[in-house]
């Protein structure tokens, strides 16, 4: 999408509006990406690891589609480690996140057993990782 096409749309607004919005606890190096229903899990789980001192943060979407490519890497860092949540077999949106802004998914933390994550798994699975 160019930019003149970037300017008129009111939805490319709204979505880098909302990137910078759910960019949450700035300045660490270790990032949830997520979407949709992970929003409250993958928030949680946040403040668990930051109250035993892991420096972590969160990026959420609501929609996974247009993502925008400007402005990730200067917000999430080149080195930051990029864990995926997802409710899925395979970590679709990891895929795309990675395709669209070239920033790699360095870990997927999956579930597709129908059941959603909790703050605490989530939480657990991220301290296994390190």
């Amino acid at each position: 999408m160019s930019q003149q096409d970037q300017d008129k749309s009111p939805y490319f607004k709204y979505a880098v509006d909302l990137l910078k919005a759910l960019v949450e606890k700035d300045g660490s190096d270790l990032v949830l990406l997520g979407w949709g229903s992970s929003w409250g899990p993958i928030r949680e789980a946040v403040d668990l690891l930051r109250e035993e001192n892991i420096r972590a943060r969160m990026l959420h979407f609501c929609d996974v589609y247009p993502l925008g490519r400007e402005g990730f890497s200067g917000r999430i860092g080149r080195d930051a480690r990029v864990v995926a949540v997802e409710n899925n077999y395979t970590g679709q949106f990891a895929d795309l996140f990675h395709l669209e802004t070239g920033i790699p998914v360095r870990d997927r933390i999956l579930k597709y057993d129908g059941r959603p994550f909790s703050p605490e798994e989530v939480a657990r699975r991220v301290r296994s990782l390190l």
